[in-house]
């Protein structure tokens, strides 16, 4: 969900944040704030990229750049399974709040932004007037503020955004923008951009890792059960803190045994999973919706929860589990927790979501995602579906998604019931 700071210039000084929420990153956060005061103050632009594993911290860095960004403007977006499929999907979540400034471009470069995000009939091939005409986008915006563009997930953007924004990242200099990507190892080859600041982290020292354990637990925690925790969690401070929500009070205050094994694993998502599962299964249903969902729109959600034969209110038992944040938008407080939900469900009932969000996206602008529910819903052979990604695909084609035009073919052929049809 895009948040809109508020207007007016702010001294580059103002305090930032609270430091509390990320114990043994004060390096990483003076790096991200000194950036920040860089391109507020106008003397250069920059590209950061916070590198790590799962769990590690980066998500929640990328959120202290977001707070701590005064007097900016943030466009941000966050990559997704369900949208990775979507040509420039992660382009059109970041520059939303900014496509109002489209017409002050130069006339080629206003028409493929137009084409590409379905503000007209044209139909713009040139992926490289794409990328220029995001640059110029960016640059128009900054006049007014400056920008944070704050990117997370890259390792689920479709190939059309990433690149493009790559393109961008590669070309900032003299404007007061600021890129913030948070990825992996291996997502920092789709996001090839030459000598950027770089933060890498690492797990935690001992003792920051039991001032986070503190930060979370109630003041009579037991000191071996810390000891336990913090062995056990090996200085990843998301396992820091989702292992203190596995355990009860009792546990934690040493009133009642340990499990043998804490339900720690290398892989966060299954750890989130083991959460997920303790929910009534209306309240799983519901994270299912919203995680297959792209953008979390909550009137999208709830209409398709009714056509489920379910209510608003199956949201609220996760909600109180932190595992979801329930507003205008349902937004998961980390991207392992959407993954856990989608990944955890059986294939027969992720196609029952699809199907659902299928019969509730009913608008024209609607199209292209509706038609990608409607292959995930699909399994039999059907000539309608596959005939529908062949337009997709066009569309696609059109607007230099060619990636995704591909991989829509190549569902099309998978669902066509003639061998003529799959050859063509």
């Amino acid at each position: 969900m895009m948040r809109e700071p508020a207007q007016g210039a702010q001294s580059p000084t103002v305090a930032g944040p609270d430091r509390r929420g990320l114990r043994g990153r004060d390096a990483e956060i003076d790096a991200i704030e000194r950036l920040l005061n860089e391109v507020r103050t106008g003397s250069r632009a920059g590209v950061m990229t916070i590198v790590g594993d799962v769990g590690l911290g980066k998500s929640a860095l990328l959120e202290h750049a977001i707070a701590a960004a005064n007097g900016m403007r943030v466009l941000r977006c966050v990559g997704a399974p369900t949208e990775a499929t979507l040509p420039f999907a992660g382009l059109s979540q970041m520059l939303r709040p900014i496509l109002g400034l489209i017409g002050q471009l130069p006339g080629p470069q206003a028409a493929a932004l137009r084409s590409v995000f379905g503000l007209s009939e044209d139909q713009v091939e040139d992926r490289f007037l794409i990328s220029v005409g995001v640059l110029s986008l960016l640059s128009e915006a900054a006049e007014q503020m400056p920008l944070l563009c704050a990117v997370d997930e890259v390792r689920w953007l479709d190939h059309e955004s990433a690149d493009v924004l790559a393109f961008v990242a590669r070309r900032i200099e003299a404007e007061p923008i600021a890129f913030v990507v948070a990825l992996s190892e291996e997502g920092a080859l789709r996001f090839a951009v030459p000598d950027p600041r770089r933060v890498l982290l690492s797990p935690l020292a001992e003792e920051d890792a039991r001032a986070v354990v503190r930060d979370v637990t109630p003041a009579g925690v037991s000191p071996s059960v810390v000891d336990r925790i913090v062995r056990t969690a090996d200085g990843v401070p998301l396992l820091l803190t989702e292992l203190v929500s596995s355990l009860t009070p009792d546990q934690l205050e040493g009133r009642a045994p340990l499990p043998d094994a804490l339900p720690v694993s290398p892989d966060v998502e299954a750890l989130y999973l083991g959460r997920v599962r303790t929910l009534p299964a209306s309240s799983q249903t519901a994270l299912l919706v919203a995680a297959a969902t792209p953008l979390g729109e909550l009137k999208t959600i709830a209409a398709a929860l009714q056509v489920m034969g379910l209510g608003e209110e199956a949201l609220e038992e996760a909600a109180r589990g932190r595992l979801v944040d329930v507003k205008d938008y349902v937004t998961f407080p980390h991207p392992a927790v959407r993954l856990a939900v989608y990944a955890g469900a059986s294939s027969a009932y992720r196609r029952r979501v699809h199907d659902a969000l299928a019969s509730v996206l009913v608008e024209d602008t609607d199209e292209d995602l509706r038609v990608w529910h409607r292959a995930h819903a699909t399994i039999a052979p059907d000539e309608d579906v596959a005939k529908q990604l062949e337009r997709s695909a066009d569309r696609s084609a059109a607007r230099s998604g060619c990636a995704t035009a591909a991989t829509a073919l190549e569902r099309a052929a998978a669902l066509r019931g003639d061998e003529t049809g799959r050859a063509r």
